[in-house]
């Protein structure tokens, strides 16, 4: 699941920074579905108090339409939390 997590949100900060507003938004609604599930059995190592914060940071930007910055969270602060912390 963390791949195709990751495979979304490349795709999304792709298509925001693009200008493909309608196809990223779309995509970033399934995208915070898909991160619900995904917090909600989340591996061991992954924390979801690390990226609430980000997501909200998200969803900020998203409502200022400030497509960039939120390809950037998405890309380089939410996209590396899925995976387990280094031990």
């Amino acid at each position: 699941m963390v791949d195709r997590l990751r495979l979304q949100i490349e795709l999304l900060a792709h298509n925001y920074r693009i200008g493909a507003i309608g196809a990223a938004s779309d995509g970033f609604a399934k995208l915070i579905d898909d991160l619900i599930h995904f917090l909600q059995a989340a591996p061991a190592g992954v924390d979801p108090a690390q990226l609430l914060p980000w997501i909200q940071q998200g969803l900020a930007a998203q409502q200022r339409a400030d497509f960039l910055e939120l390809a950037d969270i998405l890309q380089f602060e939410v996209s590396p939390r899925l995976l387990p912390a280094p031990r």
